[in-house]
């Protein structure tokens, strides 16, 4: 009886969300919380922990019985939505800042240059 009255909490909480977000703007979603993280930063955060318990459960499904998976064999699953929801140059671009920030030069980016050159 519990599980189902979580259930239940859950599918409202989230229709409540749903009807929440569909009414934001952009520069809503950009607002900062206390914390210093975006709204959208944020909702992303919670996204990436419910995913993982979704990926936990299917796994946990497919193997019957509860296996708590070891987070980093895991982690590529789990972000694979998010990434993809980055637009590629978007992507490349931060990628390339962060590595040249780092002090990486273009030959620790020659694999990446060599697919992109083809």
């Amino acid at each position: 009886m519990v599980t189902k009255k979580m259930f239940q909490a859950n599918r409202d909480s989230t229709i409540r969300m749903k009807a929440l977000l569909q009414d934001l703007s952009d520069q809503q979603l950009l607002s900062v919380m206390p914390n210093g993280w975006s709204v959208s930063v944020t909702l992303a955060h919670l996204a990436f922990w419910d995913n993982r318990v979704i990926h936990l459960i299917e796994s946990s499904k497919k193997e019957g019985k509860v296996n708590p998976s070891n987070f980093e064999d895991s982690i590529n699953d789990i972000m694979e939505p998010f990434l993809r929801a980055i637009p590629a140059a978007e992507a490349a671009a931060k990628v390339y800042e962060e590595g040249v920030a780092a002090g990486w030069g273009e030959e620790d980016f020659s694999a990446v240059i060599k697919v992109l050159r083809k």
